[in-house]
């Protein structure tokens, strides 16, 4: 084997560097250099990538700052690169040939007059206490005029049994299962406001022009949020309720956050990321041949 590709910050993603590490394989790390400041936040994934961090032998970074990260933390300069995040290569692919609305309850949304919030929480820094407050504020922004919120809830028993108890049987709020992912860009494309702590959705949202409020207290994809398009707002009710009816109410606000950016990529990634491996390659292949000459 001649390497392995890891990518992200989950377990599986240490996991499988580990046992390449063991091997004495190579390790290609993609989406590399994500560091929110905070070991305990996002959890476990940012011990995860900083672990993997100091075993990679290739490092693709997604953006500029993500890359300063590494260097900061003392990674070869001439081992890294930034190559963009191929979530956006497979959202452009997505935006291009997003299906029509199959499930049964979304089957309205293309004559749906009302303004469309897409709703997701899952992450383990959510649950709890902190999970009962999203769901509030989701409830709460149903009940005002002409507003319509839509949840793909999350398989995990920790969010669908705080969830499901106060989403049930409210007028304004259909809740679905988890959709196919070229189902749920056609969801995004569709909305008004994007809320989520899911880290795909705070790269997605901004780069389909969604104002995109993060349920988060911090992140490692600061980019969108000083690019303005996309918003820091915690997880208590009234500052969620708060910040999704100013841009709600507010034409300026929104237009102000509805505004495409490519700070997380331009669809390119895949290409630049082929291309990094094979320098990487070709260059481990040269080095070889000086030693045995």
């Amino acid at each position: 084997m001649d390497a392995v590709i890891v990518h992200g910050d989950t377990a599986s993603t240490l996991a499988g560097a580990l046992a390449a590490f063991q091997h004495r394989i190579p390790i290609i790390h993609l989406e590399a250099g994500l560091r929110s400041g905070n070991i305990a936040s996002p959890f476990p994934e940012e011990a995860n990538r900083r672990l993997v961090a100091q075993i990679t032998d290739l490092h693709l970074a997604p953006t500029i700052r993500s890359s300063e990260n590494l260097i900061r933390e003392g990674a070869r300069e001439d081992r890294i690169t930034v190559t963009g995040n191929t979530v956006v290569d497979a959202l452009h692919w997505a935006a291009e040939n997003a299906p029509a609305f199959a499930e049964p309850a979304l089957a309205d949304l293309k004559n749906d007059t009302r303004r469309i919030v897409v709703a997701s929480a899952h992450r383990r820094e959510s649950w709890g206490a902190p999970m009962h407050e999203i769901a509030r504020a989701l409830v709460q922004l149903s009940s005002q005029e002409n507003v319509r919120v839509i949840i793909p809830l999350h398989k995990n028993l920790a969010v669908r049994e705080v969830m499901l108890p106060y989403l049930t049987n409210q007028a304004n709020i259909t809740v679905v299962d988890p959709l196919p992912y070229r189902n749920f860009c056609s969801l995004m494309l569709r909305s008004d406001i994007i809320i989520s702590d899911s880290s795909g959705a705070e790269e997605e949202g901004p780069s389909l022009g969604k104002p995109t409020l993060v349920l988060r207290d911090i992140t490692e994809r600061p980019e969108a949020v000083e690019a303005g398009t996309a918003r820091l707002v915690g997880r208590s009710t009234a500052r969620i309720v708060s910040e999704a009816t100013r841009l709600l109410r507010d034409p300026d606000e929104y237009s102000r956050m509805a505004q495409p950016v490519g700070v997380y990529g331009d669809g390119k990634a895949t290409t630049r990321v082929i291309d990094a491996i094979a320098r990487y390659f070709a260059a481990q292949t040269a080095r070889e041949a000086r030693l045995a000459s």
